[in-house]
């Protein structure tokens, strides 16, 4: 699954992205060395959600061309899938709390040290809704 905007409007932006690294499309991405990066469980300082796959198939996949980005604002909600499912009530039960990623594409409903993302809502056991918590213009959370 992939970051999916359910509330707020877009915002796209083009980013020179990090040469020779692949980053789908709807990923959550960061800056890292002045380039556009896709998030991991580690990364902080979150830009957006990609609006390109970058392949390494592509032309300028060695380049640091300009890709676009939905820059995530401070009330956008975005519908994210788990690496792990769930139940609805232990999802329920997150509202209102932090959890952290565990890739690009997926949310770690069971880890809560970088805190990356507040849940506001559930939509099943395998799926929640976030606000991106740890964005570059808000929280300075650190990258390990």
């Amino acid at each position: 699954m992939a970051f999916l905007r359910v509330s707020g409007k877009p915002n796209i932006e083009y980013w020179a992205k990090t040469a020779s690294v692949a980053i789908a499309n709807g990923a959550l991405t960061y800056l890292i060395s002045g380039g556009v990066n896709a998030a991991d469980a580690t990364s902080g300082d979150h830009l957006g959600i990609c609006a390109k796959t970058v392949a390494s198939t592509d032309d300028d996949y060695a380049l640091t061309t300009k890709i676009p980005v939905d820059v995530a604002g401070e009330n956008d909600i975005f519908q994210v899938g788990l690496a792990a499912e769930s139940t609805v009530a232990t999802l329920l039960a997150l509202v209102g709390t932090y959890i952290d990623l565990s890739t690009s594409l997926l949310a770690d409903a069971t880890a809560s040290a970088k805190d990356a993302l507040l849940v506001v809502g559930v939509v099943d056991a395998s799926t929640v809704l976030v606000k991106i918590t740890s964005r570059i213009n808000i929280l300075r959370t650190a990258a390990t």
